[in-house]
């Protein structure tokens, strides 16, 4: 489970890096244009917000404990 947490936040990193990027270069490029630079913004923002879920998210597994009992129902 550790294994998976460490893959998703080297995932959500490589993709925080390019969307950074992409939104840098969309705010460069825009050219004075306020749509094309509220959407590098946006792309900027959105992927800020999109790692720190992924590093939240990643933490459940360290913080869960190790053993826990399934939960079974009995249902008609």
């Amino acid at each position: 489970m550790l294994q998976l947490a460490l893959m998703l936040r080297g995932i959500a990193t490589a993709a925080l890096t390019l969307a950074l990027m992409w939104g840098g270069i969309r705010i460069m490029t825009s050219g004075g244009d306020a749509k094309a630079m509220q959407e590098g913004k946006n792309i900027v923002k959105n992927a800020v917000i999109g790692y720190i879920i992924a590093m939240l998210a990643s933490l459940i597994p360290a913080i869960a404990p190790p053993n826990i009992e399934p939960i079974y129902f009995d249902l008609p």
